[in-house]
């Protein structure tokens, strides 16, 4: 996970311009490990923001090839641009549909803070997934099964790194009878 500026974003007058250059570079970098092809293999970005204001501001801001994806025929209309590689950039407000998948997305862009580890896990698992096209042709080795993809948030959502840091663990870290149990002497 890679943590960028310290300001707050849509705050800071050149916030756009700095995001627009670190989604470039990452997916420039995503290019580049895993041999990517431009076109129907070409990396992709979604970004989580809070509101459908934040989510149309950024699309505008960000260029042609960014979109945003709200509940609206239009958001749906623009999903389709996106799976279809019209779009390189999509700009999330609310949750993608169940059973969304893109194996092209490989950066996760938080402009929002999560408090729910399920929403940061469930807005990963949507976004970062193996391309299994991709890898078809590219093994070299039996059995390779790899994703390549990077998260990115800003300093000021202190609380999704450590989302991230608990990734591995399970989610249910503790049993929910004794959490029961416990809440139940209080």
């Amino acid at each position: 996970m890679k943590e960028l500026k310290s300001y707050t974003p849509f705050k800071h007058p050149e916030f756009f311009q700095d995001l627009r250059k670190d989604i470039d570079e990452a997916l420039l970098r995503h290019v580049g490990q895993e041999r990517r092809l431009v076109g129907e293999h070409a990396p992709q970005a979604m970004i989580l923001v809070t509101t459908k204001r934040e989510a149309e501001d950024t699309a505008e801001a960000l260029g042609e090839d960014a979109t945003f994806i709200v509940s609206t025929k239009e958001g749906d209309a623009n999903l389709k641009l996106f799976h279809s590689n019209q779009k390189k950039i999509a700009v999330v407000f609310g949750m993608l549909r169940e059973g969304y998948d893109n194996a092209c997305v490989t950066l996760v862009v938080f402009l929002r803070n999560v408090k729910s580890r399920v929403l940061f896990e469930q807005f990963c698992g949507r976004c970062i997934r193996m391309n299994r096209k991709l890898q078809i042709s590219l093994r070299s080795v039996i059995g390779a099964d790899q994703a390549t993809g990077t998260v990115l948030t800003y300093n000021c959502y202190p609380h999704l790194k450590e989302l991230w840091n608990e990734r591995e663990k399970p989610v249910a870290d503790d049993d929910p009878i004794d959490e029961v149990e416990n809440n139940h002497d209080k």
